[in-house]
């Protein structure tokens, strides 16, 4: 079976109307198809006028396809006033015959359909004009009150346009209450645009949100999908799809070689390291080092010489920094050698489907090695939909995993006790591995705790681990014997008296033992005897270090080669 081929450009702009619009190409399949006509239609302020003229400045600037702007309301001098503000210079546009704003009455514009002298028709003709915006539809109100004679009307101007290869657009004012109701006018254009202006529960600026509505002839994403004024216009933010992410994302080939974590002691404790491209969760409550295990990661790799990202909701890039170094990490060098990318993303107000396009880009930009998220927790509190969360998540799992990223993402636990919960929107059944980090006090002392909850494909340590935070990062020491509920904040039992009472008395046995050989006082049969118990209390003392996680290896090589 042959694949088809792939269109060129020229091809695409003989068939569609790109909007020009950052990101509404992307939910119309390229555009508009050619001589449909477009509604836009949404409450006031929504941003209804300025996606219109948006289409059409972009149009003859990108495309140098000749537009029109029929305007009922404000002249001409005023809009060139109010969009220059976006870098829309539409006087410069008409002055090279690609714009015309055309400040007029209703009935002017229904002269072409009935006969009578048509000014928009000839100046269409005059500039080869390909694009046409009304702004606003909801005047014709002034020539008739009467919805069919309304709809007579619209049909008519619509018929006009399309015999003269226009894409018409229509600007209509609707209601700001709720509802969904569908307005004649969605009916007889080929394609139809709904914005959404509605209040913030959490900060001051609206939320707004564009949904496609019908496109006649052609395929279009639907749902609701933000977008922003920017300096340089309207921006859409479409709500990605896995097929998407597919598409945007070649996969990258990755191997079974292991990722080391930066942390001494760790990668043993899973099997040699994360696996290449993994999604792994770090959970901990607050002061249990996730922060620090996640330098300490990120360091390993860029030592290595490979690209890493650090993604935070929380700390600014110098603060970060700074912290950094006091652990005798310089992030700076690897930034400024283009290494490291730190991305700060304040939660209030943050846009999902904002972040997921800026990482998109950034990945297939810098392809990354590896990155750190944090947090999870800041998604949750920015993202109060519990279904538009997992959603997210998802796709920012598939976007990692398919780029070949291994990730370490951080998630703050709620309460310093309670039950361990590994699903849910902990999103642990999504993470190749977990590593939970806790706090507990013992004999008046805070000690902190890691336990390897969970590793794909790896037989992992069961075992608990006490770490220490130095100056170096973390270290991780003994076993958590002889103690229980440390990982849901009720802890009990002994921890260092257990190794006290054990290994001292072991360690004052074999030094007696030893005396008792240097004083050459034995028969040649105690003698043997003594040894041999000597030696089982020294494989004993080897193991039960061990055990408490106290082994001294580099003391035991020393040791071994004195005796010899």
């Amino acid at each position: 079976m042959k694949r088809s081929r792939r269109k060129s450009r020229e091809e695409i702009l003989k068939e569609k109307m790109p909007t020009g619009v950052k990101g509404l190409d992307h939910l119309l399949s390229g555009g508009v198809n050619r001589n449909n006509s477009l509604l836009i239609e949404g409450p006031p302020g929504s941003g209804k006028s300025t996606f219109a003229i948006q289409m059409l400045y972009q149009g003859a600037k990108l495309f140098k396809e000749p537009g029109i702007l029929v305007a009922f309301e404000e002249f001409p001098n005023q809009i060139y006033q109010e969009y220059a503000d976006y870098g829309f210079d539409l006087a410069q546009m008409e002055k090279e015959n690609l714009l015309r704003v055309i400040w007029t009455e209703p009935r002017k514009v229904l002269d072409g359909s009935t006969g009578k002298e048509d000014l928009i028709g000839r100046i269409i003709r005059d500039m080869g004009a390909k694009r046409l915006v009304i702004d606003s539809i909801s005047h014709f109100k002034r020539v008739t009150n009467k919805e069919s004679e309304l709809r007579e009307i619209l049909h008519r101007i619509l018929n006009n346009f399309k015999m003269q290869s226009v894409n018409a657009i229509l600007v209509k004012e609707i209601d700001p209450g709720p509802g969904d109701s569908i307005s004649f006018e969605e009916y007889a254009v080929d394609a139809s645009i709904r914005l959404i202006n509605c209040p913030s529960g959490s900060t001051g600026e609206n939320q707004r949100a564009i949904q496609i509505r019908k496109t006649r002839g052609q395929k279009h994403i639907s749902g609701t999908h933000p977008f922003e004024f920017q300096r340089d216009g309207i921006q859409v933010f479409p709500h990605l799809r896995p097929v998407d992410i597919e598409s945007l994302i070649p996969p990258k080939q990755t191997s079974a070689r292991k990722i080391p974590t930066g942390v001494p002691g760790l990668d043993s404790l899973i099997g040699g390291g994360f696996e290449e491209a993994s999604v792994n969760l770090v959970v901990g409550y607050s002061g249990t080092g996730k922060t620090t295990l996640a330098r300490r990661f990120l360091h390993s790799h860029l030592a290595q010489g490979l690209k890493a990202l650090h993604l935070s909701f929380q700390e600014i890039e110098e603060r970060f920094l700074r912290a950094a170094e006091s652990f005798s990490i310089d992030f700076r060098t690897y930034r400024e050698n283009d290494q490291f990318d730190f991305k700060h993303l304040s939660p209030v107000g943050l846009t999902p489907e904002k972040l997921l396009q800026d990482l998109t880009l950034r990945i297939l930009k810098n392809n990354y090695d590896c990155m750190v998220i944090d947090s999870i927790s800041d998604l949750k509190t920015s993202i109060s939909d519990p279904e538009k969360l997992r959603e997210i998540i998802h796709l920012l799992v598939l976007l990692f995993r398919r780029a070949g990223i291994t990730t370490l993402a951080l998630n703050e636990s709620e309460e310093i006790s309670g039950n361990i919960s590994l699903s849910g929107l902990d999103f642990a059944y999504l993470a190749d591995s977990v590593i939970q980090l806790s706090l507990a006090e013992i004999d008046g002392k805070v000690h902190r705790f890691l336990a390897i909850m969970k590793m794909a494909n790896t037989d992992h340590s069961k075992d608990l681990h006490e770490f220490l935070i130095t100056s170096q990062g973390m270290e991780l020491r003994a076993k958590a014997t002889g103690l229980s509920g440390i990982l849901t904040g009720h802890t009990a039992g002994r921890f260092e008296a257990v190794a006290d009472q054990v290994l001292e008395p072991l360690d004052q046995s074999t030094r007696a033992l030893a005396e008792v050989l240097a004083s050459n006082q034995l028969s040649e049969q105690d003698r043997k005897k003594v040894i041999s118990a000597r030696e089982k209390l020294g494989i004993a003392d080897i193991v039960l270090k061990e055990h408490f996680g106290l082994t001294d290896l580099s003391a035991i090589v020393e040791e071994m080669e004195r005796d010899n």
